[in-house]
């Protein structure tokens, strides 16, 4: 219905951006006389800096460019308008009713996105409020979370969702996930997710997704700690269907992706085990650290020869870097609190990371750069900051130091720049300087001169605290980037390369072809914009601490890096292995610790143990009578397991490949995992209300024929289009099932309004048979409804599990169903996927006796001649046969995330 839509809404925004107000008649036009305050005020003070793209009308206008029976929001109408001023009505009516029930808090951040996650982190570390973190780029103010944390209740520090909405596109999608992982709770009852979208060009969207990454998901699942859901599970409940209907006009497309532990849909390896630390050995981690790196920095110096080549997406990658060297060195103190190594220490991933990076050296200027990365690394942690009594004498006979009582291995140096040499920059940008700017250092006479990416820059003056020659703040200018105030640029260096004489120190653009272009005749092969030497005190200061506003300084050592934490009885090592000629993770092996005397007795007596998947991350090893849980920080396959009984040390050694996602194994294995905490929800697949979802009026099949079945027919993706073409439905393996899943609710969807095949004629009620069982599933669809969030629609149904007991006679003498023949593959999908539908929209109970929490278990059985639903679940409960309500819909692959699988 987008085609339908998309001229009043263009027609609307047009409107909105040449009267300032979605008011359209004259009458309402002229009532608009009080100005949006947001049109003349922002964070760069009294003026306009509205986001071209901005359009206030933020609702969702499918319920007006499609009949319905009614809807919740409102009465029914074909006005966009009309539909959004009903949805913001019904949404404020929720508000108030929420805050009448003191259910929900807002409480408000001004600033960086990427600064106050690090300001939060910090803080649930250490507990000071003054967190040494800056507010804002071109900003001196400190983050001080004194307000909040003394609030009642106090704020959070951990959270069930992060949005993040577009954001990666303005600060990065690494950053986003780098500082968003370590805020999302632990409790795996929380079921924490971390939303993003991403602007992909339609053509490159897998190389550029993949490059925005600088890494394939198996690598960041284990590094990081997340990985796309709907990679993990190959489909997604909601849908971008719409925008790949107009690709001419459209040739980007956004895509939003819930990123979760790998681990937080398999119950058995998302416990209190998911703390367990991932063990490497020292060679494979630096190997994929480096690999992660080498792909930060692949466009740092772009040559003009190479600039020609690229993309258009690729070109606005590389003219808009969201990464510094102290990126990578986050990366690694993040990696260094998840991971232990095997018989090494991380000082020898240190050194063979050096060595990778000496010896690629004259690619991407990875040289000049190599100090700044080195003292990033002692800033977060990952390297000691070696402040021994040698070193401080050695550098307190050297003259800026005599004065020093004692000298310290990182020094913060602070460069004036005067305003007037900003003054390139201003002719080319109004709020704030858009190039990206980096600092370096070095004398005439050497070759290589040293540049520190992460920088930071305020307008004002620097100023000494309380007549201190040592301490200094920033007194800010609120004018900014439009004052006439310098700017005060400072960064982290290490003591020891400042000593050789001669030094100086200047502020330059940093290079990117965009940069290049604009200012390489204004500014010289260098963009330098200032230049000052090292000892002039009037533009160059060296201090202990960095300057900030309000008073405040910056220390360095202030990170601190958690430990992995072994849960009691840890029996298990996990680590990676490589397959060359690609550095990409390969397998998993868990070596399994023989303790107790019972078991190496056992041990001793066995020929073979054996190792059988019982969960998308985790296997049951048996060997004699023992038993025990192997739990994966990845999700592994079920086939090519391979057990190593090492009796004389009494290990056992399990090695399993990680799942790729067209593979069995994984979440393949449990395609919709229910999670159990204070309710049962499922994992991968969205919960509706629902009773407050627009229902269809399908007697206009007309009307709703050419979207319903443009929807259906893309919800299928390149490899299961495929798959459809050649394979025939009785011959697909279990790993194909999800086709034949989709195609037999594309018929029910289209017999139901009747615009199905010609022969069929149009039901309500559907029964899925097994070639040889016979029914195991009554569908009886109650209405067509709108899942306006998800942007798709569901089936309302009651749905009927059929065991060898029940008799389904009366059902289907009473409503000529429709039989859909489901083959043994799809069979156990649809038995899987049903108590997931069911508890989607669950606004009731379950009842006392439920077999879900008596049995732990759900489905209860996947079996053709089992019930998966447990009839106590439902509203009404009548045995052999239990109705249950179940919002049905097709799940859309994710084909732009997932049909890569071959590219790793």
């Amino acid at each position: 219905m987008w085609r339908d839509a998309l001229n009043p809404v263009n027609d609307q925004f047009g409107h909105y951006w040449s009267r300032g107000t979605t008011a359209t008649t004259t009458k309402e036009v002229k009532k608009t006389i009080k100005l949006n305050p947001t049109f003349c005020y922002s964070t760069h003070g009294e003026t306009f800096n509205i986001d071209t793209i901005t359009f206030p009308v933020g609702y969702h206008f499918a319920s007006a460019f499609t009949p319905l029976v009614f809807d919740p929001a409102g009465p029914t109408t074909n006005s966009a308008m009309t539909k959004a001023k009903q949805q913001f009505k019904a949404g404020c009516v929720a508000f108030q009713t929420s805050r009448k029930a003191d259910s929900i808090i807002f409480r408000y951040f001004i600033g960086d996105a990427i600064m106050f996650c690090r300001s939060l982190a910090l803080f649930a570390k250490n507990k000071n409020v003054q967190t040494g973190e800056f507010k804002s780029h071109w900003k001196a103010t400190p983050i001080d979370l004194g307000e909040h944390v003394m609030s009642s209740p106090p704020a959070p520090s951990s959270f069930d969702v992060i949005e993040c909405s577009t954001l990666p596109i303005r600060t990065g999608l690494f950053n986003l996930l780098l500082v968003g992982q370590p805020l999302l709770k632990k409790n795996p009852a929380t079921q924490s997710v971390l939303y993003t979208e991403m602007l992909l060009h339609r053509e490159l969207s897998i190389q550029i997704f993949w490059k925005r990454l600088w890494s394939n998901v198996p690598a960041i699942g284990l590094l990081l700690g997340l990985a796309p859901r709907s990679y993990l599970s190959l489909f997604s409940s909601t849908s971008n269907a719409h925008m790949h209907t107009k690709t001419d006009e459209f040739p980007l497309f956004t895509e939003r992706i819930p990123w979760v532990s790998p681990t937080s849909g398999d119950k058995l390896s998302n416990s209190e085990w998911s703390t367990t630390p991932i063990f490497f050995e020292a060679d494979d981690l630096a190997r994929l650290l480096f690999d992660v790196y080498h792909e930060m920095v692949d466009y740092d110096t772009t040559s003009r020869k190479r600039t020609m080549r690229l993309s258009p997406s690729e070109l606005q990658t590389t003219s808009d870097p969201h990464f510094t060297r102290e990126t990578f060195a986050m990366l690694v103190a993040h990696v260094k609190g998840r991971t232990r190594l095997v018989g090494n220490t991380w000082s020898k991933v240190m050194d063979l990371l050096d060595a990778l990076i000496a010896h690629h050296g004259d690619e991407n200027s990875l040289l000049n750069y190599f100090y700044d990365l080195k003292h990033q690394l002692r800033l977060h942690g990952v390297v000691p900051l070696e402040e021994t009594s040698e070193f401080r004498n050695k550098f307190r006979a050297i003259g800026m130091f005599t004065q020093w009582t004692n000298v310290p291995r990182l020094v913060c140096v602070v460069l004036t720049v005067p305003s007037s040499k900003l003054d390139p920059l201003r002719k080319r940008c109004t709020l704030e300087p858009e190039p990206r700017l980096v600092c370096e250092h070095g004398v005439d006479y050497e070759p290589l001169d040293l540049t520190h990416s992460s920088i930071h820059a305020a307008w004002g003056k620097c100023i000494p605290l309380d007549g201190s020659n040592e301490r200094y703040g920033i007194e800010e200018d609120p004018e900014g980037f439009q004052g006439t105030s310098d700017l005060v640029v400072s960064f982290w260096t290490d003591t020891e390369m400042l000593i050789p004489p001669g030094m100086r120190v200047w502020l330059r653009i940093r290079d990117t072809p965009h940069a290049t272009v604009n200012f390489r005749d204004i500014l010289g092969p260098k963009l330098k914009l200032f230049e000052s030497a090292l000892i002039d005190r009037n533009h160059v200061l060296v201090l202990r601490e960095r300057p900030m506003g309000l008073s405040q300084t910056q220390k360095p050592g202030r990170y601190i890096i958690s430990s992995p934490m072994s849960p009691p009885g840890d029996e298990y090592q996990v680590k990676t292995e490589f397959k060359d000629p690609k550095d990409t993770i390969h397998s998993i092996v868990a070596r399994v610790k023989i303790d107790s005397e019972t078991d190496k007795a056992q041990l001793s007596q066995i020929k073979k143990a054996g190792a059988t998947p019982i969960g998308p991350c985790s296997l049951e090893l048996t060997f004699g009578t023992s038993k025990r849980i192997l739990r994966f920080p990845y999700p592994v396959s079920q086939t090519n397991i391979r057990v190593n009984i090492k009796k004389s040390a009494s290990d056992i050694d399990v090695t399993v490949p990680i799942s790729k996602p067209i593979e069995t194994g994984g979440y393949p294995f449990n395609p919709s995992p229910i999670i159990q905490g204070s309710t049962f929800s499922p994992w991968n697949i969205h919960h509706v209300h629902v009773d407050r979802m627009p229902k269809v009026d399908i007697k206009q099949r007309e009307k709703i024929k050419p979207w319903l079945i443009s929807h259906t027919a893309l919800q299928m993706s390149d490899r299961e289009r495929l798959i459809q073409r050649s394979t025939d439905a009785s011959n697909r393996r279990a790993s194909e099932a999800l086709v034949n899943f989709k195609e037999s609710i594309t018929r029910m969807v289209l017999n139901y309004v009747g615009i199905g095949e010609a022969t069929d004629g149009q039901h309500s009620t559907f029964v899925l048979v097994e070639p040889t069982y016979g029914i195991h599933t009554v569908v009886m669809v109650g209405g067509l409804r709108l899942d306006l969030a998800g942007k798709s629609f569901v089936l309302d149904c009651a749905v009927v599990s059929v065991s060898g007991e029940a008799n389904t006679k009366p059902i289907e003498d009473s409503s000529n169903p429709l039989h859909i023949q489901t083959r043994p593959v799809e069979v156990s999908l649809w038995k899987n996927l049903l108590p997931a539908f069911v508890e989607r929209g669950r606004t009731w109970p379950h009842k006392d006796g439920c077999r879900y929490k008596s049995e732990g278990l759900i489905p209860l059985s996947n079996k053709v001649d089992g019930d998966p639903l447990s009839a106590f679940a439902s509203r009404h409960a009548s045995s052999p046969v239990a109705l249950v309500r179940c919002a049905l819909s097709r799940d859309s692959s994710r084909k732009r995330l997932k049909d890569q699988s071959n590219h790793e």
